[in-house]
């Protein structure tokens, strides 16, 4: 199965988004940690991969995915706030060659907070989301009494 690439893009912040730190100097802080999981039941000796516009949906840069029990699979990555990214989960043999794509729509996120942790628990059957921002940005956290804010949402 070929992506739905649609007409959306990867592309990083036009400006670093920076805030304040509250001693007289900026932090610039141009990244969001996103934190993707799903639970998805593997044939022996295959895994699941992310891949995505960020790495131009070329398979031979996905990013694995680490099998947790209950067959959780987990991957964190690292990506530019300002981004628009769409994505798809897929299986892969023990030399990297896709078995299967996710069926469906591309999935897709909007990182506008920076420094947040954005964890996201996708379903491979499309039909349960939930997407989380987790946190203070670093330079305001270092001066708060360690409260966080949480927004989430399901789709």
């Amino acid at each position: 199965m070929v992506p739905n690439q649609g007409n959306r893009s990867f592309s990083a912040a036009a400006q670093s988004p920076c805030c304040a730190n509250g001693i007289g100097t900026v932090s610039c802080i141009a990244e969001v940690d996103v934190q993707l999981s799903i639970e998805y039941k593997c044939a022996f000796g295959t895994r699941l991969a992310v891949i995505g516009s960020q790495q131009g949906w070329q398979t031979s840069a996905a990013v694995p995915m680490t099998w947790s029990p209950g067959d959780n699979w987990n991957a964190v990555i690292t990506l530019p706030t300002g981004s628009d990214i769409e994505y798809k989960y897929i299986v892969i043999d023990e030399s990297g060659s896709v078995i299967r794509w996710q069926e469906g729509s591309n999935l897709g996120l909007s990182l506008r907070n920076p420094g947040y942790i954005m964890h996201v628990t996708d379903s491979w059957a499309q039909d349960r989301r939930q997407v989380q921002e987790i946190g203070l940005p670093a330079a305001a956290a270092a001066h708060s009494s360690g409260s966080s804010s949480s927004s989430s949402s399901s789709s």
